[in-house]
């Protein structure tokens, strides 16, 4: 994978704050998804499913080597630390996590797109109840590997109250 010049960052922090202002609001209406889109839902799906069945071979395939991660709250962190914190998670059998999603809007331009998503985390300890742990809204940068799979390079994360929609 090359690097990304600076020129086209600065696009990619423009669409950004479109999505941003995009996904504080409602859903995107609906319309028919380029394959780039469909490409990019389904590795979201992908990493999804990966979390919730414990799959830790594969939980971090949806982060590109140079991921950097602001996450509301935490340092920056970036690929290792990352999928590190995933795999801890995963590996403790005292509790269940369980992710959703919201997908809000997937914006392509050429090889860089931006997702704004919302993420709900629930818990189970045991045998009881499933309760929200977390509720985030966040903005991902993917960007088109060399292999020409869709991967985040970039993603910022804000905890937002368990009431909001």
């Amino acid at each position: 994978m090359t690097n990304v010049p600076a020129a086209n960052w600065r696009g990619v922090v423009l669409m950004f704050a479109a999505g941003l202002a995009l996904g504080l609001g409602p859903a995107a209406p609906a319309r028919a998804a380029t394959p780039d889109q469909t490409q990019i839902a389904d590795a979201l799906k992908a990493w999804m499913t990966a979390f919730n069945t414990r799959d830790a071979a594969h939980v971090c395939d949806l982060f590109a080597p140079d991921l950097v991660a602001a996450v509301q709250g935490s340092p920056t962190r970036h690929f290792d630390t990352v999928c590190a914190g995933l795999r801890k998670a995963l590996a403790n059998n005292s509790r269940a996590l369980h992710y959703t999603m919201a997908i809000r809007d997937i914006i392509v331009s050429g090889d860089l797109a931006v997702v704004p998503i919302a993420w709900t985390l629930q818990e189970r300890v045991g045998q009881g109840k499933p309760r929200v742990v977390s509720k985030e809204i966040g903005m991902d940068a993917f960007q088109r590997q060399a292999d020409g799979k869709w991967k985040i390079t970039r993603f910022v994360s804000f905890t937002i109250p368990a009431n909001a929609k």
